[in-house]
Parts: C-alpha cells; sequence; structure tokens
C-alpha cells in the first residue's frame, strides 16, 4: 500500500512516520492527536527547520518553561536569536542580558547570565549592553568611541569568561582599570525581575501553520488536505513561498466564550477550525497555553462540495487529556465574562 505525503504530495509505499498536530515538545496527550499522512523527509525537516525553533526559541517557549518546566528542561536554555531577556532591577545589573531556563532539580525557573560588556560613556545617564554575539557583529568604528571617557563592566558567569571579555576590549583599543565587583542583583525576596521581548518572525509562523494544517488533515482527512485549493498554505509550511495575502495572523482575541486578558478558564492548548459558506473560506486557529491566537488561513476559497469544517479540542496541560470544544451562537455570548465550564469549553 502507497501512501501521499499532505505536503510534499511524494508517494512511497508502507506507512509514513506519525506526525503530531501538536509537537511533543508541548505536551503528550490523551487521545495522541497524530496524522500518518507525512513522510519521513518532511517530517524530519519540520523538526528541524520549525518545530525545533518553536520550542526553544519563541513566545510559546518562554510561557513552556514556565508552565512546563519539567518538559523544557529538557530542551535546555532558551534561545536567544527571536528572545531578548533583560535585568529589570533599577541599578548597576539594570539592562544586563540573562537566559532564563528551568532547573531540573526544583522546577521553578532561574537566570544565567550572558557574557556581556556594558559602556558608559562620561556625562551618559544609561548603559550601553553588548553580548559576545553582539561585539562581533558590531563594526569597529561604532565602538570606537567607548576607547576613552567610559566607564566599562564586564559581566560572565565564569572567571574564563571575564578573561576572555578582557581581552576583547584590548582588541577594541578600550583601555580599562578594575575597580571592584558588582554587587548580587538577586532582590530581597530571592527573584529578580527580568523584561522580556520576542519576534515572531517567518520560522514561528510557519510552525503555527503546520500545527493548524496538520490539525485539518486530523479532523478531516489526509484526501481533502491534499486538494489544490490548500496548495498556498502547504507551500508557505514547506518551503516558505508565501501567498499574495498573509497566511497567519497573530493577535489576542480570545477563543473562548466569557474569557478576556485577565479572565482564563485554562492554559491548556486551543485548535479550532472554522468554515464561513459566504466566502468558502476555511480558517483555524491556534492558541497554545491559551495565550497568543494565531489565525491561519488555509484555504481563501474552498472550490468543493461545501460541508461543515467547524471543530475544536482543548488540550489539557495538567491532566494531558484532550476533549473536543463546542459552539455556541453569538447571541447566546454572555454580556459579562465569566467563566465556563471544562471539559467542554464554550467556542467564542
Amino acid at each position: 500500500m502507497s501512501y501521499c505525503c499532505v505536503y510534499c504530495r511524494t508517494g512511497q509505499p508502507g506507512r509514513f512516520d506519525d506526525e503530531h498536530v501538536v509537537p511533543q515538545g508541548f505536551g503528550r496527550f490523551h487521545p495522541d492527536l497524530v496524522i500518518s499522512d507525512v513522510c519521513v523527509p518532511c517530517n524530519r525537516y519540520f523538526g528541524k527547520e520549525l518545530d525545533w525553533f518553536l520550542n526553544r526559541d519563541s513566545g510559546e517557549a518562554i510561557t513552556r518553561s514556565r508552565l512546563q518546566p519539567p518538559l523544557a528542561s529538557k530542551a535546555g536554555h532558551l534561545k536567544s536569536a527571536r528572545i531578548k531577556m533583560t535585568i529589570n532591577v533599577p541599578g548597576p545589573w539594570m539592562g544586563a542580558r540573562v537566559y532564563v531556563c528551568p532547573d531540573a532539580t526544583t522546577g521553578r525557573l532561574r537566570t544565567e547570565l550572558i557574557p556581556q560588556l556594558a559602556f558608559r560613556r562620561k556625562g551618559e545617564e544609561n548603559w550601553v549592553w553588548f553580548t559576545v554575539t553582539e561585539l562581533r557583529a558590531t563594526s569597529t568604528e561604532s565602538l570606537a568611541k567607548y576607547r576613552t571617557e567610559t566607564e566599562t563592566r564586564i559581566i560572565g558567569p565564569s572567571e574564563r569568561s571575564c578573561k576572555y571579555l578582557r581581552s576583547m576590549l584590548t582588541k577594541l583599543g578600550v583601555r580599562f582599570t578594575e575597580k571592584g565587583k558588582l554587587g548580587d542583583p538577586i532582590t530581597e525576596g530571592g527573584g529578580i525581575r527580568v523584561y522580556v521581548e520576542y519576534t515572531i518572525d517567518k520560522t514561528i509562523l510557519r510552525a503555527i501553520a503546520k500545527i493548524a494544517f496538520n490539525y485539518f488533515a486530523y479532523v478531516h482527512g489526509a484526501d481533502l488536505a491534499l486538494r489544490g485549493d490548500f496548495d498556498s498554505i502547504r507551500k508557505f509550511i514547506r518551503s516558505g513561498q508565501e501567498p499574495p495575502w498573509k497566511p497567519v495572523i497573530p493577535g489576542r482575541r480570545r477563543i473562548l466564550a466569557g474569557e478576556t486578558d485577565m479572565i482564563r478558564c485554562t492554559d491548556g492548548h486551543l485548535l479550532v477550525l472554522e468554515g464561513d459558506p459566504r466566502a468558502s473560506s476555511i480558517t483555524a486557529r491556534v492558541a497554545l497555553f491559551n495565550d497568543i491566537t494565531y489565525v491561519v488561513r488555509l484555504c481563501l476559497r474552498f472550490s468543493g462540495v461545501w460541508r461543515s469544517f467547524d471543530a475544536g479540542h482543548h488540550f489539557d496541560i495538567t491532566s494531558r487529556e484532550v476533549t473536543p470544544l463546542r459552539a455556541i451562537p453569538s447571541y447566546l455570548l454572555p454580556m459579562a465574562p465569566v467563566h465556563t465550564t471544562l471539559p467542554q469549553p464554550l467556542l467564542r
């Protein structure tokens, strides 16, 4: 028996690898929602080029480190290409860059320093921080102004890293005299405030679109997913080829009825399919940890016989159970926010 991959449309004999609708890095659930219509090359490509970055270098990766520390600890540090974390405590450490990672022993998040240098010119109030990577990418001309009349701070997790930073200063022509060590940045409560910024780029959007398309193939089957109506989103996921419209739009619209940014029913993952018979369009909404809601345009105009495409599932990150969502008409939505009852939450 041969199978056809829903992404590259390659036909091969034998069964394909199981492709998880929600990457396993975000939890293992029951029942396990998988599709068996993705070939081995596509499966491995997605794991290396999309899922890895969603797991470790995204806004969702930060939330995973906070809500699922045992899972996150297996992945190690959060990466810093899309995530920027800085100490947000007034004083000499303000603005210093850190890693945040889960402690495998306690399960709590902990911070680790990144080797970096800080400069402050005479008369200026704020320090300018550079990691080693940023220093290497900055031109010598841009750093020339820090060679004179400048205070310098050397930050490193070890003496070896500090020694390396001193050598970098020497190569840059910055002369300095060491005057002492900085105090401990830890606050009285035993913690430290960290300001987090993250970038949602094309790689992250493709990873989210893959979850949406996997879910569509799971709910409605591979034969429907293989239709040419879905070629645009398929090409965007597999090769990054962008259609004339925005295929994925991040936003804050809540999926569950009665929810607001202040009132939430769950920290679990939410997947929803919606069909608009007036426009013959099919969209999905993906909200990992019920946080950022991504609208994924799977098909702008479906050319086949119209049917009900609506579906929804909730992935409970505590019980690991997957349960269906049920929709209610908009005119039945409450005027004031209320909590809905799980495991059958209501769709907005």
